[in-house]
C-alpha cells in the first residue's frame, strides 16, 4: 500500500503559474488543430483558441480569469470554428494561496512529483474523462489519491 501523507498544497503563485503552465503545454503540444471559437460554462463564457486532439478524441481550452482563477475547459465534441463548445470536465486552480471555493489545487510529495487534487465532489464520467485526458496526454503515470475532507 502507498500512502500519502506527505502531500503539500501548492500555495505560491509563481509556482501554480508555473504548473499550470506546464499542463497547458502538455495539452498544447497534443493538438492537431486548434480554432477560434468557445466555451460556456456556470456563470460565463470563455471565447479564444479551441485545442484539438483528435487521436484521444478531447479539445481543450484555458484561460487566466484575472483575480479568480486558471480556468480549464475540457470537452469531447469536435470543434469547428466560431462555435461554442459543450464543456465536460472542468478544472480551475487559484492564483494563489488556498481558495476552498476553487475545487482543484495542485500539489507536490516530498520527492518533488506535483498531483492535481480536488475538493469538490466528482462524478465518475468527470473523473474518468479527465483522467483519460491527462493520462494519454501526458504519457505519464498519474494516481488518485483520496483522503479526509478539509485538509485543506
Amino acid at each position: 500500500m502507498v500512502r500519502y501523507v506527505n502531500l503539500r498544497i501548492v500555495s505560491d503563485g509563481e509556482e501554480i503559474e508555473g504548473l499550470q503552465e506546464r499542463m497547458k503545454r502538455i495539452l498544447t503540444e497534443r493538438a492537431d488543430r486548434v480554432v477560434e471559437g468557445g466555451a460556456s460554462f456556470q456563470g460565463g463564457e470563455e471565447k479564444g483558441k479551441v485545442y484539438w486532439i483528435s487521436d484521444l478524441r478531447i479539445w481543450y481550452m484555458t484561460h487566466f480569469i484575472e483575480g479568480s482563477r486558471y480556468w480549464n475547459g475540457f470537452g469531447t465534441d469536435e470543434p469547428a470554428e466560431g462555435e461554442n463548445r459543450t464543456i465536460v470536465c472542468e478544472i480551475n486552480f487559484p492564483p494563489e494561496g488556498i481558495d476552498r471555493r476553487i475545487g482543484a489545487a495542485f500539489a507536490r510529495d516530498p520527492l518533488g512529483n506535483y498531483y492535481v487534487v480536488h475538493r469538490g465532489k466528482l462524478g465518475v464520467t468527470t473523473v474518468r474523462n479527465f483522467l483519460r485526458i491527462i493520462i494519454t496526454a501526458s504519457g505519464r503515470r498519474w494516481l488518485m489519491v483520496t483522503g479526509k475532507a478539509g485538509l485543506w
